[in-house]
């Protein structure tokens, strides 16, 4: 299993990479604006993320064990630890590493580290409170941020939903879907004595069935958490079934997904 060979498994660890390194997301997205519009913008490419790493004065154990490390995944992917963001990330060198002499037998080393959508991780990313965001039911302009098929309604809901509202529907096999880019995500929605079941899928295989009712009326929160999801463009889909019998009425409500980025 690649994704279990560590690059840098311990902050002791000699072959950490020196600090600071640059990183981040390539430019994935094309905005356009008209002159009297508003901002249009979409995803046109999914990629990782980029680590601009160096090694400086390495003595030559620690370079050869770079080299080596390099050419042995050169045509497959291994784990690089963020020790800063307490994260794991998928991927490989994107060319081999450049290096030069230093003083007293020593080597100067920089690459470049890609992380690969689509790859087994060591560890998922689980850090809801400060790597994750919401995706509402619509933006700011009033576009709906969810294909919606059948009869759903959007309305205020007196819950407290994350952008104050939420679209609902009581019709068997109604759906709504969401396209993000990331890892896992959490369904959020409020159960109340009058809510049904809903299918919730991703990329085509169902995930869990969530039952909303409950006998009393309860706020927006997490009803289902899939967080061992590898790094991509993934479809979250919701399906509207048969309620609870001990449910009142059929109604489900969707409020958003968070996704982990």
């Amino acid at each position: 299993m690649s994704e279990a060979n560590i690059l840098n498994p311990t902050a002791a660890s000699e072959v950490n990479p020196d600090y600071a390194w640059s990183a981040g997301l390539p430019q994935m997205h094309s905005k356009f604006q008209a002159k009297s519009g508003q901002v249009i913008g979409r995803q046109l490419l999914s990629r990782g993320r980029v680590y601009d790493v160096a090694w400086n004065s390495r003595p030559k154990t620690i370079a050869d064990q770079l080299r080596q490390w390099e050419a042995q995944y050169r045509n497959d992917f291994f784990t690089f630890q963020d020790l800063e963001r307490g994260r794991y990330f998928s991927g490989q060198f994107v060319a081999p590493l450049l290096e030069s002499p230093a003083a007293n037998n020593k080597w100067n080393l920089r690459g470049q580290f890609i992380e690969i959508p689509g790859l087994a991780m060591f560890s998922y990313p689980t850090a809801w409170a400060t790597d994750a965001i919401f995706m509402e039911e619509r933006d700011g302009f009033g576009k709906d941020l969810v294909k919606l098929v059948g009869t759903w309604v959007y309305r205020a809901d007196p819950l407290g939903q994350h952008g104050v509202a939420c679209y609902v529907s009581s019709t068997i096999n109604d759906t709504a879907e969401w396209l993000y880019f990331g890892y896992g995500f959490r369904f959020w929605a409020p159960t109340a004595p009058d809510r049904g079941k809903v299918d919730v899928a991703l990329d085509r295989t169902l995930v869990a069935t969530v039952d909303q009712y409950t006998a009393g009326s309860v706020g927006s929160a997490v009803l289902l958490t899939d967080a061992n999801v590898s790094l991509g463009l993934h479809r979250v889909k919701c399906t509207v079934k048969a309620k609870n019998v001990a449910s009142s009425a059929n109604n489900v409500l969707i409020d958003a997904i968070e996704v982990m980025q």
